[in-house]
């Protein structure tokens, strides 16, 4: 159980860090060279829905147990 928040918590400060360099890397080279630093941003998000729907759902196998 822990892992998966730690995983979760992970893929959570992915997205915000690379959310953060794309937004300087629009700033100050231009949309062309931040748009695949987004695209990483929305997959680490996308991760992190998953892994925290995974462990809600593990917490409530494991509490109706």
């Amino acid at each position: 159980m822990k892992i998966l928040r730690i995983l979760e918590i992970s893929w959570l400060i992915i997205a915000i860090g690379s959310l953060c360099a794309g937004i300087y890397k629009l700033i100050s080279a231009g949309l062309n060279q931040a748009v695949f630093i987004f695209a990483i941003s929305i997959i680490a998000f996308v991760f992190f829905m998953i892994r925290r729907k995974q462990r809600i759902s593990m917490e409530k196998q494991n509490a109706s147990r």
